[in-house]
């Protein structure tokens, strides 16, 4: 399982993928002015699709007919989450007792290995932020 630095190593990358590029320069200037990359900063492409388990919606981004390939895995993710036509199961989101954040990122991998490109040929992502139980509430 993820642990929380290491979902925020990710998510970072994935903002720092998506602002270069669609040519926000100064945006991730300012980004990596307020938070400076470090020795475990992810920056890598591979490593975030590899980490986030991200491989078989990569593919199908690729192989797109009616349209050009999404230029960041931000994109790629959140067209997976708007083409999700079934619900969203909050069940599956792990939340640890006490937990100052939730561990979204890790569930997202979780489920888009588990789910995308499913034998039955459906496709699913599914991402669900369910309420926090109020000691971790409490705790934050």
């Amino acid at each position: 399982a993820m642990s929380d630095h290491d979902v925020r190593e990710h998510s970072d990358a994935v903002v720092r993928e998506y602002l270069a590029r669609r040519g926000l320069t100064a945006t991730l200037a300012a980004m990596d002015a307020e938070k400076p990359r470090t020795a475990s900063s992810l920056s890598s492409r591979a490593a975030v699709v590899a980490g986030l388990k991200l491989a078989k919606l990569v593919k199908r981004n690729k192989e797109r007919v009616n349209a050009a390939p999404l230029g960041s895995l931000l994109e790629i993710l959140c067209e997976a989450l708007i083409v999700n036509e079934r619900p969203i199961n909050v069940d599956v989101v792990p939340f640890a007792a006490g937990a100052s954040a939730p561990r979204i990122a890790g569930a997202v991998a979780a489920l888009a290995h588990a789910n995308v490109g499913n034998d039955e040929g459906e496709d699913w992502l599914p991402l669900a932020r369910p309420e926090r139980p109020a000691a971790a509430a409490a705790a934050a």
